[in-house]
């Protein structure tokens, strides 16, 4: 038997995920998106008008999310926040880390929308496909998970939805999803004052490319 063959982790349950997600950090990250909403609807407000109200608060509201996570790990002890470069030197996505959980957050339609292809979507996926040697060891690498969220139809300066979603290694569908809103953690109010980290930034970047059978690149690459 091949032991590099590909396989998704048996081991690895709903209850897991719950366990890796219901971190202070994930809700820190939770608290940010919901805060920025309402000013970013604010924002879009004052510079546009209905149609292109909704589309220039989405280009806020994104901007807004990307600035105040980048401040988060002076605030919150544990999370670890860094610009990640493309490959193809075009742009960079804010990749965050949690334990051993790798995340990047996206805006998507519904809690059940994968979001648009991109390379380092690809590659992040990659790290929930664990090989049979990993599996049999236990010692696979980090996961990767997304923090997915979403304007009401509405009203877009609330959220209907904020969640940690793990996607699948094929980005075809969620193994598992957490509510980020529905744990007494996500009340929780972001220190004033910036609370000392435990430990520095550990600075750690995207994996090399592991040998899985998927696509090599996505077409499109400078995507939010």
């Amino acid at each position: 038997m091949n032991s590099n063959l590909t396989l998704f982790p048996d081991d690895y349950e709903s209850d897991a995920f719950r366990r890796e997600v219901e971190h202070y950090g994930f809700f820190a990250i939770a608290s940010v998106i919901d805060t920025v909403y309402a000013e970013a609807a604010a924002e879009g407000r004052r510079y546009s008008q209905r149609p292109e109200q909704r589309r220039m608060t989405g280009h806020i509201r994104h901007s807004l999310i990307e600035q105040e996570l980048r401040s988060l790990p002076i605030l919150v002890p544990g999370v670890d926040v860094a610009d990640q470069p493309y490959r193809t030197g075009t742009g960079s996505f804010l990749r965050m880390q949690i334990g051993r959980m790798m995340l990047s957050q996206s805006c998507v339609a519904d809690e059940d929308t994968i979001p648009r292809t991109a390379q380092f979507r690809t590659m992040l996926r990659r790290l929930n496909q664990w090989t049979l040697d990993e599996v049999a060891l236990g010692n696979g690498p980090l996961r990767h998970a997304l923090i997915i969220h979403g304007p009401e139809k509405d009203d877009v300066s609330i959220p209907a939805f904020i969640m940690a979603a793990m996607p699948s290694p094929c980005g075809t569908r969620y193994l598992y999803k957490y509510d980020l809103r529905q744990h007494p953690g996500a009340n929780l109010v972001i220190p004033a004052t910036p609370v000392a980290p435990t430990m520095p930034s550990t600075g750690i970047v995207l994996p090399v490319e592991r040998k899985v059978s998927v696509k090599k690149r996505a077409k499109q690459e400078n995507q939010e």
